[in-house]
């Protein structure tokens, strides 16, 4: 994908620049579909923000007995850093997630472009994460079709990238590379169901459902599949409607 602002013809001229990782319509910015599913809590998140605290004040604090139990002293400058602990964190394994993500996309589109969309086992060694993708896509005798798809919905006012769309066993997918701990929850399949309206919209058709490759640093990979889109996008849509009118109290 080029650096520059990116412009697909239509009715208002949409654009998406992936410097900013904005979408426009007509001049004006749109909301992504991630945007819009970040008002549906993460109460999950919590306890284990709570404990990435309590675990910097443990490793940081002078620690001293008293009777059987341990006395934990921090000082105000351990407190602050420990509150921002889990962010640090976070962002350390969004930069694993981003550098797992851009290079699954180039083996994705060396695929496309020179194998028909079937990747093929490198001469090179490859990170863990990426060599368990590359064996999952070649044991599945995947052919992917896109990569990092930019698309639009202007009734929505909505805007978003997709991932991937592969072909497994004859039928076609929407599919979405996920590296975090664990999947908690359909929200996941709500973003594919959004990137399928959207490519629908677009001309593309026949999907047969979403996947979801689920990538952690830690643990195998796992494929998750939904043919349920009807209530997906409902998930989404919801969302959008709850979005819009929290924006416009």
């Amino acid at each position: 994908m080029s650096k520059e602002e990116i412009n697909i013809n239509s009715e208002k001229e949409f654009s998406f620049n992936p410097q900013t990782h904005t979408y426009k319509l007509g001049g004006v910015k749109m909301t992504g579909v991630t945007t819009v599913l970040g008002i549906i809590a993460k109460p999950m998140l919590v306890p284990w923000a709570a404990n990435m605290a309590v675990d910097y004040i443990k490793e940081h604090s002078v620690v001293e007995k008293s009777g059987r139990k341990n006395l934990y002293i921090a000082t105000t400058e351990v407190l602050e850093e420990a509150r921002k602990s889990h962010q640090r964190k976070k962002e350390a394994r969004g930069a694993e997630g981003h550098d797992t993500h851009k290079i699954i996309e180039e083996i994705i589109k060396q695929a496309i472009e020179f194998s028909d969309g079937y990747i093929q086992r490198p001469l090179f060694e490859t990170a863990p994460q990426v060599s368990k993708f590359i064996d999952w896509a070649i044991t599945e005798k995947a052919q992917f079709t896109v990569s990092e798809q930019v698309m639009y919905h202007p009734e929505w006012f909505v805007g978003g990238t997709a991932d991937f769309v592969v072909r497994i066993k004859g039928h076609l997918y929407v599919g979405d590379i996920k590296t975090q701990k664990k999947i908690w929850d359909r929200v996941p399949f709500f973003q594919m169901a959004a990137y399928r309206k959207m490519l629908e919209h677009m001309g593309n058709k026949n999907f047969h459902g979403s996947i979801i490759v689920h990538l952690p640093v830690e643990g195998e990979l796992e494929a998750h599949y939904s043919l349920d889109y009807e209530s997906d996008l409902i998930g989404f849509t919801s969302a959008l409607t709850l979005y819009r009118q929290l924006k416009n109290y």
